[in-house]
């Protein structure tokens, strides 16, 4: 049931109520969850990435687009940064 209630959309608060258990205890099981999960896909999927499959070819190239997409967030803000720092340095106009 701990696990049951935050995937209905219950705060861990109103979980730990609704189980009569600590804040604490909802967190430690959904962290063993979270960690299950991906010790699983690690061993079920990422495994193939080298067997020739199309699904770890897939989750590699997610994968770099996720980061190529990052970057390109990171080199964007530093954009902006650097806009606004050099318009408040601006010498104001007579």
């Amino acid at each position: 049931m701990i696990l049951n209630c935050p995937v209905e959309g219950n705060s861990v608060r109103g979980t730990a109520r609704l189980c009569d258990v600590e804040k604490r205890t909802v967190l430690n099981i959904l962290t063993l969850a979270g960690e299950t999960c991906e010790r699983l896909f690690t061993e079920r999927v990422r495994w193939r990435a080298g067997s020739g499959s199309g699904a770890g070819r897939n989750l590699d190239l997610c994968r770099k687009a996720s980061e190529t997409d990052r970057a390109q967030r990171v080199q964007r803000i530093d954009r902006q940064r650097l806009h606004r720092s050099s318009a408040l340095n601006a010498p104001a106009a007579s």
